[in-house]
């Protein structure tokens, strides 16, 4: 080993350790996660018995650390089912690790609370994409009626939308230029079904009466 090995050297460096998480000075102590376990491994198996309540609560503290930071980058992804993966195991942790100091337990918690708002976020969104995809979808088909049917279901994720993020302007402009779209593309259909309707029976009338150039105009008009 490069270190000497004393009886109070796992203290100590546990000590050092906790005081790090404590200050604030997160990536060092998470470096020094190889040596607490060296440490640890050094003591005998009365000593290990002694303290392993002490060496689960550091490991599992700087394991918490290393998943935030994980987490974190997860969210900046489109990847839900890991962020809820590495959301889960950030919480487990968290109610499984005894001994962590107000200090440290208040950024974990601060840091966690916000990387499930980012990605309470990223899940709405994703679920207002698929919504719209499907209303886009009904508006290609040209079925008006179904996708503006589907609207208060994309209004109401759009409100959940705003409990996570304050940068919704502009897509409610979208969503009105959307829902007026819709709105004037059925009002024009149904119109032109009816006129349709209307010139399909004096086409038929015109067929009987054997007016074929009458007959050829409403052709024409209904069908283009």
């Amino acid at each position: 080993m490069f270190f000497k090995k004393r009886k109070d050297s796992f203290v100590a460096y546990a000590k050092k350790i906790r005081w790090m998480l404590d200050k604030g000075n997160h990536d060092m102590a998470l470096a020094r996660y190889d040596r607490l376990k060296d440490y640890y491994d050094l003591m005998d198996s009365e000593k290990q018995s002694m303290y392993e309540s002490e060496f689960n609560s550091l490991m599992n503290q700087l394991i918490l650390y290393l998943k935030l930071e994980e987490l974190d980058l997860l969210v900046k992804g489109d990847d839900i089912d890991l962020m809820r993966d590495g959301l889960n195991e950030v919480e487990y942790l968290l109610n499984e690790t005894s001994g962590i100091s107000p200090s440290y337990f208040g950024f974990v918690n601060s840091k966690r609370k916000k990387l499930l708002k980012e990605f309470n976020c990223k899940l709405v969104m994703s679920e207002l994409d698929s919504l719209l995809k499907k209303v886009h979808k009904l508006k290609d088909e040209q079925n008006f009626d179904q996708a503006l049917h589907m609207f208060p279901k994309v209004m109401d994720k759009y409100k959940e939308l705003r409990e996570y993020s304050s940068d919704t302007s502009e897509l409610y402009k979208q969503l009105m230029t959307l829902r007026d779209f819709l709105k004037m593309q059925l009002l024009e259909f149904e119109a032109h079904s009816k006129v349709a309707k209307v010139n399909v029976r004096t086409l038929k009338k015109s067929l009987k009466k054997k007016d074929p150039e009458g007959a050829r105009a409403l052709y024409k008009d209904i069908f283009g």
